[in-house]
Formats: C-alpha cells, sequence, structure tokens
C-alpha cells in the first residue's frame, strides 16, 4: 500500500527532505509556460485503500503544486474530512490543477461534488486569463 512508502532511507531523511521542499517551493513560483516544462501531469492513485490522511497530505502538496493537472483517487477509502482537505486546502489554494476524481469513496458528498466542479471551472478561468494552454484529455473525466 502506499501508506507505507517511506520519502527516504537515510538517516538524514529530515534534512533531505527540508531541501526538496525548498527547491519545490522555488520551482513552483518561478515564472514559466506549464507545458514546455517538465512534471508530472496525472497522479491516477485509484483503488489503493487510501484513507484520509493520504488526502490531508496530498492537499497540501497540491496547495503549491503547478505542475499536476489531475488526480485519479476513485475507489479508495478517503471519508468526509479527508475529501473536504482536497477541496479547502488542495484545490481552493491551486490555480492550475484541473480535476480530481474522488467517486466511490465513502465520503464523497453531492455538495463537494458541486464544489469539486466549482474548483475545476475557476482554474479553467484562471488558466484561459494567464493565455495557459489546456488540453482536452485535463478534462475528461
Amino acid at each position: 500500500m502506499l501508506e507505507n512508502v517511506s520519502l527516504s532511507s537515510s538517516r538524514n531523511s529530515c534534512s533531505q527532505l527540508h531541501v526538496k521542499e525548498t527547491q519545490a517551493h522555488v520551482l513552483n513560483f518561478r515564472t514559466f509556460k506549464i507545458e514546455n516544462e517538465n512534471g508530472i501531469r496525472n497522479l491516477i492513485l485509484r483503488r489503493n485503500q487510501l484513507k484520509d490522511d493520504f488526502a490531508i497530505s496530498l492537499a497540501r502538496v497540491l496547495e503549491t503544486d503547478k505542475y499536476i493537472k489531475q488526480v485519479d483517487l476513485a475507489g479508495n477509502k478517503i471519508r468526509e474530512r479527508g475529501i473536504q482537505h482536497l477541496i479547502s486546502v488542495g484545490f481552493l489554494q491551486n490555480q492550475t490543477l484541473l480535476q480530481i476524481d474522488c467517486r466511490l469513496n465513502p465520503g464523497l458528498t453531492d455538495k463537494q461534488r458541486k464544489q469539486f466542479a466549482l474548483c475545476m471551472l475557476k482554474n479553467i478561468e484562471h488558466m484561459q486569463a494567464k493565455d495557459l494552454h489546456i488540453k482536452k484529455s485535463y478534462l475528461n473525466a
């Protein structure tokens, strides 16, 4: 399961993680054309038995990420608390994420489905206003 993956096997994992976060932070605030940069665009994590703690951690990463466009979390074990973090921290703060699929999670409510849709529209409008290209594949469910 993904919940047990270790970020580093060395003794200095905390300092290595801090350096990586700092580097990612610097990269995320550069001015760039998104399509010309390297980075993960689609994160497919469906049916991995992921829970709220993973969703909350992912939301924190998505908050400042500028590369990821789609996240597929369908068929996991994420409850309402984890999904709400994805919306409020991940999707509302991120202006380039275009889709999060949380279908078939026990915590997904109709209200949250609507919130996801509104966040997606907000980000599409934001990217269009900055004249950034949006691939049609990013918008397919």
